[in-house]
């Protein structure tokens, strides 16, 4: 036998050490042992590493004459290949991988390959193109692996352990494969493939050379080694390196598919809402299909059609979680670099998340029944409910009235599509929707947390945290199924990366990867809530602050949101969707409008009954927020925090909408932050007891806000909300309706969002009109049926109005139903 040449050789060292790490494989190691004794090359000498198997493997190694070696195991597979390169004897270590047979000729065209080019330090082959295995996955798997090797031949990047040889001095100098990162089959091989090649030496793609695998890959773990022993690693390794590889299955084709593959997974999401759209899924469906036409060529020639077109969609998968590793990797990569700055750092980040996992308890366990009244929450569950069930996003059944406007039309529509999965799995499920709502206001104080994270020190990271999290306002807005929350994340998360993008240095790589990041959390923001296109100035105005000539940088941003913005405005809902809003004499408002919101800040701070305290804490914090404002304008430390605020105020100054107290809640983090800058800035004044000074006013700051949060908290409601649509006689009302009124009639109510959720009837309000006729007129344009009135402390205004309307002209009127707070009447024929 070959294997008893090599064995005769023993007295010098052999070209080659094949090193065979193994654990508990015995059948596979068997063939691979076989392979070796049958190889037409005979200067080697083979090392099998036992990695601790539970089987016994040295018999069989010992029959075919060669080394064994077990260590403690296991370990993994990198540090097997190292204890047996460090007892080689060779020149050249070839590693052999237990599940692989090598051919007659494999190790003569390694020892070839060194021998006719000695620049070379490293040759890799790749697996021929007759899988072992029969089943559809592994031959899928092993043939994907064969393309692509035997179409990137030539000078590479990287290496490949399952049949690759390296110069064995070069292989230690590199301290070999990184035992510790990878303790199980990873990219250890591709690391040091990468560490080999920056640093000068060769590695070459030999097609020639050739194995065989005998593994037999399942669906399952196929997605578990692509995506987490191959996928993410690789992701964070390219990033380390701060280099993109470009061969292999990393080629400027295979990334263009990724993303051609998930633009039209998102056109295809949107060809829901508007049709037409589907054409262009269509098209770039076909330009992937054409970017890949020569492996499905190569797929036909050596398995048929019928294999060819099964392995399309596994394709088609593996590019979707291609450019998941691709944003999982990097957002690991960036978390690894922040967990390693410095121990302060990474007790802040435990006692910010331990502050989250508090508020979060105390949220999820004091979730209250029912919903306020504010139907803004039905029309994000309808389009929500039109989302998961297929229907047009805009088939609300709310009636637009123009003369009473109560909201757009339609609602941005990234709330309604996080409500859709919920929707779809536990239907009109408010409790579950508002778990939701909590888990995103927890992801939204971690990023908070990292927004802020480089510009406070970590009592007052901490203490921001906390101050959000627990603030009371925060608590009640739990219950609200609004995208209030959602737009708080998606603000934060913009802040974050666009200060992250343009604070450091980074390579091409990560310069798109932030472009990409940051396009979509801006889309994202004003797809929740349509103020959030005040972002947009904000990156504008920064990106001219900070980088005045990287032009394409700021187009690479601005350009995919400009198209995502456009997409939503043909598909769902665009900005006109606000222009009967704007209607009103600025000069007149613009004071109130300022004490207003000043009003709504001090309800941040309340204390129980007490009318004075939250004013007094809202003006001391409002003055240390102002100066740490001017304090930080003044040193030129202009960010997007100082630009957004400038912004969000303005529009609410020129904007005719209503103010809620809810539109402050992107607004208080910031408004903590500038308060912390003020005291810092207020404490520089008194020179050398600026740190008794700081820490002075910066407890009572603190003790006054908990004595704040303690009243409000001791005077809060924790029962069922005792108004809106949980009330019984609302629930009444729902029913009744539900049987008595024809599913094509309209009715006319106070929160006609609401009523057309819980009914499917479609439904308008009422405006004040000029005299009665205009009103009726209104009702004939609608079709109205049915009129309802109540309940009687739902805007006692209107509810006012509308009795009298209807006692005006009783004649018009006729009483169906009636309970405690409501009314309905079916509006009789014959209207003046």
């Amino acid at each position: 036998m070959r294997g008893a040449n090599a064995r005769m050789k023993s007295q010098t060292a052999p070209m080659f050490s094949v090193i065979v790490p193994v654990y508990n494989s015995h059948k596979e190691l068997a063939q691979c042992l076989a392979s070796l004794t049958g190889s037409q090359f005979d200067d080697f000498e083979v090392i099998v590493v036992d990695d601790g198997s539970e089987i016994p493997i040295e018999p069989l190694v010992v029959k075919n004459g060669f080394r064994y070696l077990r260590i403690d195991g296991p370990g993994g597979p990198a540090r097997a290949r190292n204890r047996g390169a460090q007892s080689a004897r060779g020149r050249f270590v070839v590693f052999i991988d237990a599940d692989v047979c090598v051919q007659h000729d494999t190790l003569a065209l390694l020892a070839q390959a060194f021998t006719e080019d000695r620049t070379i330090d490293a040759v890799i082959g790749s697996y021929d193109d007759s899988p072992a295995h029969p089943g559809f996955i592994s031959q899928y798997k092993n043939l994907f692996h064969h393309y692509v090797h035997q179409n990137s031949t030539g000078d590479i990047k990287t290496f490949w352990s399952g049949c690759g040889a390296m110069r064995r001095d070069t292989f230690l100098d590199f301290g070999g494969f990184d035992e510790e990162r990878y303790r199980r089959p990873a990219i250890e091989d591709i690391e040091l493939g990468t560490w080999v090649s920056a640093a000068g030496h060769r590695i070459v793609l030999d097609g020639r050379i050739r194995v065989k695998h005998l593994k037999k890959w399942t669906f399952v773990n196929l997605l578990m080694t692509d995506i987490f022993d191959r996928g993410i690693p690789w992701t964070r390794l390219m990033l380390r390196a701060g280099e993109v590889v470009k061969t292999l299955n990393v080629t400027s084709a295979q990334r263009l598919s990724v993303a051609l593959t998930y633009l039209t997974l998102f056109v295809l999401l949107a060809a829901v809402l508007y049709p037409k759209l589907s054409l262009g899924a269509a098209a770039l469906a076909l330009t992937v299909t054409l970017l890949n036409l020569d492996y499905y060529r190569f797929l036909n020639n050596r398995q048929g059609l019928w294999f060819t077109l099964r392995v399309m969609p596994l394709h088609w998968l593996y590019f979707l979680y291609c450019g998941f590793c691709a944003v999982s990797g990097t957002m690991l990569h960036y978390l690894d670099n922040v967990v390693a700055r410095d121990v302060t750092r990474d007790r802040t980040r435990f006692w910010t998340v331990l502050i989250i996992l508090v508020a979060g308890s105390f949220y999820l366990s004091t979730i209250r029944q029912g919903h306020y009244w504010g139907d803004d929450f039905a029309m994000y569950i309808s389009h929500g409910r039109n989302i998961a069930e297929g229907r047009a996003y805009a088939d609300t059944g709310y009636i637009y009235n123009t003369q009473r406007i109560i909201g757009p039309k339609t609602y941005p529509p990234v709330y309604p599509l996080l409500l859709a999965p919920v929707y779809k799995l536990w239907g009109l499920n408010l409790t579950a929707m508002k778990i939701e709502v909590i888990l995103i206001f927890l992801l939204s104080l971690f990023v908070i947390y990292l927004a802020f994270r480089d510009e406070l020190q970590w009592r007052y990271l901490l203490t921001l945290v906390a101050f959000v999290g627990l603030n009371p306002q925060f608590w009640l807005y739990k219950d609200n199924i609004t995208a209030d929350m959602p737009f708080l994340l998606f603000t934060y998360l913009s802040f974050y990366l666009i200060h992250q993008a343009y604070r450091t240095e980074h390579t091409v790589a990560s310069q798109v990867v932030y472009a990409v990041s940051i396009s979509v959390s801006l889309y994202l923001a004003y797809g929740t809530r349509s103020i959030g296109l005040l972002l947009i100035p904000c990156l504008l105005v920064y990106h001219l602050i900070k980088s005045k000539r990287a032009v394409l940088f700021g187009l690479f941003i601005i350009l995919p949101t400009a198209v995502f913005i456009y997409l939503q405005t043909r598909t769902s809902h665009g900005i006109s969707a606000y222009a009967d809003h704007l209607q009103f004499n600025l000069m007149k408002v613009a004071l109130y409008r300022l004490l207003t919101l000043f009003e709504y800040l001090s309800g941040y701070w309340t204390h129980g009954s007490s009318k004075v305290f939250p004013l007094a804490l809202a003006a001391v914090l409002t003055g240390l927020a102002v100066i740490g404002y001017l304090a930080r304008i003044g040193k030129k430390q202009v960010t997007c925090f100082e630009l957004y605020v400038l912004f969000y105020f303005t529009s609410f100054m020129v904007l005719p909408v209503t103010l809620e107290v809810r539109y402050l809640i992107p607004i208080i983090p910031l408004y903590l932050f500038f308060a912390f800058q003020g005291i810092q800035t207020i404490s520089r004044l008194t020179a050398s007891r600026r740190q008794q000074a700081e820490r002075l006013v910066f407890a009572g700051v603190l003790i006054t806000v908990m004595v704040s949060y303690t009243g409000q908290f001791a005077t809060m409601d924790y029962r069922p909300i005792q108004t809106g649509i949980g009330k019984p006689e609302t629930q009444q009302l729902f029913e009744t309706v539900k049987r008595e009124v024809g599913e094509n009639e309209v009715v006319i109510f106070r929160k006609p969002r609401a009523l057309t959720l819980f009914t499917g009837r479609a439904s308008a309000t009422w405006h004040y009109p000029r005299d009665d006729a205009e009103l009726f007129d209104f009702f004939r344009h609608v079709n109205a049926s049915y009129l309802i009135v109540g309940p009687p402390d739902l805007e006692p205004y209107d509810q006012t109005f509308i009795r009298n309307f209807v006692e005006r002209n009783r004649d018009r009127f006729q009483k169906t139903y009636a309970n405690a707070d409501f009314s309905i009447y079916r509006i009789v024929e014959g209207m003046p």
